[in-house]
């Protein structure tokens, strides 16, 4: 329980958020809560300051769903495209999603990118 199989691509969302990883790792709330410090963080060190953060795929899910206010227990309709760029902003203790899943930059790449 709580490890994501192909078939089951939805799993650790369909009610398994609190179970931790079948290898000892966190639970899925538990990720989700770090995202979510540590992008707090990074706001109150760098008020008013544009920062770069680079990361896969499941912290932008975090951080997508802790700046929307979407529940870990929906399933994402949203993309999480390989190499996109995502914007949110943080302003007077509030987060925006700015842009998300940005892929002009990607128009001419030269590899096995799916756009």
């Amino acid at each position: 329980p709580g490890i994501q199989t192909p078939d089951q691509p939805q799993a650790r969302h369909a009610g398994q958020q609190h179970t931790p990883a079948g290898d000892g790792g966190e639970s899925l709330l538990a990720f989700h809560a770090r995202v979510q410090a540590l992008l707090t963080e990074v706001a109150r060190i760098h008020p008013a300051q544009t920062v770069l953060l680079v990361s896969h795929g499941g912290c932008l899910d975090a951080i997508y769903r802790f700046i929307t206010g979407m529940p870990l227990e929906k399933t994402r309709d949203f993309p999480l495209g390989n190499a996109t760029l995502n914007w949110v902003s943080h302003q007077a203790g509030r987060w925006q999603l700015d842009s998300w899943d940005e892929r002009q930059h990607l128009t001419n790449a030269r590899d096995e990118l799916t756009l």
